[in-house]
């Protein structure tokens, strides 16, 4: 009986330490303090960047890419499918030219869904995803660069 008791001990105390380290993971994915000094990259800071990008986009606003991408030297890409993909996807310097482009046939950003999924210190990233309602319902992700606050990435 002592024995199975132990077991049992054992077992309970194997399950609490398991969902303690699951609590402070969960939080740290979307605690805004878990990223000391960058405050380009805390949950807050990183959705309020897409959030304004999404509404500069719908706007139409001119110099969307300078305003909200990072430079050459850190963006990597905006990929739209099956509209901007491959090489054209990478190509920084024709962004604002296709995004212009996208806004002037009638297309809109509606994001119903955003998840912060955690800074990365080897590359210096918050990453985000997304889910965009179109005509189609679409899944999408991205990175911000943590230390000019811009995007790197952004695809769906």
């Amino acid at each position: 009986m002592s024995c199975h008791n132990g077991v049992l001990r054992l077992t309970v105390s194997a399950l609490l330490v398991c969902a303690l380290l699951a609590g402070s993971c969960a939080r740290s994915a979307s605690d805004p303090t878990t990223v000391p000094g960058e405050p380009n990259c805390t949950l807050a800071a990183v959705q309020s960047t897409v959030d304004s990008f999404v509404r500069a986009y719908n706007a139409g606003e001119p110099g969307i890419t300078d305003r909200f991408f990072a430079g050459a030297e850190r963006f990597e890409w905006y990929s739209e499918n099956p509209y901007r993909l491959n090489d054209d996807a990478y190509n920084r310097s024709t962004l604002d030219s296709y995004l212009a482009m996208r806004h002037a046939e009638g297309h809109h950003l509606e994001l119903t869904q955003f998840g912060y999924t955690g800074y990365r210190d080897q590359d210096r990233t918050g990453n985000f995803t997304f889910i965009a309602a179109n005509a189609a319902t679409v899944t999408g992700k991205g990175a911000i660069d943590c230390d000019t606050g811009m995007i790197m990435v952004w695809s769906f």
